[in-house]
C-alpha cells in the first residue's frame, strides 16, 4: 500500500519538473512578438503594417502578465512601453506614421529580450548557487 503514494509523489515531481514555468512561456511570447514587430517594420503598406503590429501587440499583452509574475521588472517595463507604442499604430493614417511607432517598438523589443535573458540567467545562477550550497 505504500507504493501508491510514493508512485503519485514521483509522478507529480516529474510533471512539475517538465512543465513550463511563466518565465519559459514569457520567453516564447517575447520572441514571437518580436518576430511580428520585425515583420511589421518590413511591410510595405499600411494594411500589412497594422496587421502585423496588432499581432505583436496581442503577444506583448500576453507577455506583460507573465513577465510580472516571473519577476523580470525591466523586461516588464519595456513590454508596457511597447504596448503603448503599438496601440498607436491602429490610428496611424500613413505608413510612415505607423512605421515610426513600430520602429520604436522593435528597438524596445530587442532591449526587452536582452533584459529578459539577463533576468532569467541571473535567476538560474541564483538557483544553482542555492542548490550547490545545500
Amino acid at each position: 500500500m505504500k507504493i501508491k503514494p510514493l508512485f503519485f509523489l514521483l509522478i507529480s515531481f516529474y510533471l512539475q519538473s517538465h512543465s513550463q514555468t511563466n518565465c519559459s512561456d514569457a520567453n516564447s511570447d517575447v520572441v514571437y512578438a518580436y518576430s511580428h514587430v520585425k515583420t511589421a517594420y518590413a511591410s510595405n503598406n499600411l494594411d500589412h503594417l497594422k496587421y502585423w503590429s496588432n499581432r505583436s501587440l496581442e503577444a506583448f499583452i500576453r507577455t506583460k502578465a507573465k513577465l510580472k509574475s516571473c519577476g523580470c521588472e525591466k523586461a516588464y517595463n519595456y513590454s508596457y512601453d511597447i504596448v503603448e507604442l503599438l496601440s498607436n499604430v491602429e490610428s496611424s493614417v500613413t505608413n510612415e506614421d505607423g512605421r515610426f511607432y513600430v520602429k520604436r517598438a522593435r528597438d524596445l523589443a530587442k532591449e526587452a529580450i536582452n533584459e529578459f535573458e539577463l533576468c532569467t540567467e541571473l535567476e538560474a545562477t541564483t538557483e544553482n548557487k542555492v542548490t550547490a550550497d545545500n
